[in-house]
C-alpha cells in the first residue's frame, strides 16, 4: 500500500504551502505541474517569502503616511485619470 505524497501546484499560494505543511507535519513539499515535479518548497522558502511580503506592505505603508505621502498619492491618481499633474490644495500631508 502506498502513501499519497502532500504536494502543491506552482501556482498555489503561501497560504496554502503552509496549510498543507501544517496539517501533513512535513517541511518539504513537492510542487508538481501536469503530474510532474517542477520544484521543492522548504518551509524556509516559505518563511522567506512571508517576511519580504510584509517588508513589502510595510514599506507602502510607510510611503504613504510619510510627509507629502497622500499627495503624491493623489497627482499620480491625476495623472493616471488624465486630470495634470497638479496638487489639490488643502490637503494634509
Amino acid at each position: 500500500m502506498t502513501k499519497k505524497i502532500a504536494q502543491v501546484d506552482p501556482d498555489a499560494g503561501i497560504e496554502k504551502y503552509m496549510d498543507i505543511m501544517g496539517k501533513h507535519r512535513v517541511r518539504h513539499l513537492p510542487v508538481v505541474e501536469k503530474g510532474k515535479v517542477v520544484g521543492v518548497i522548504t518551509s524556509t522558502d516559505v518563511l522567506i517569502l512571508t517576511v519580504n511580503e510584509q517588508d513589502n506592505i510595510i514599506e507602502q505603508l510607510e510611503r504613504y503616511i510619510s510627509p507629502g505621502g497622500y499627495q503624491r498619492l493623489v497627482y499620480c491618481f491625476r495623472l493616471a485619470l488624465g486630470l495634470g499633474g497638479s496638487t489639490v490644495s488643502g490637503l494634509a500631508g
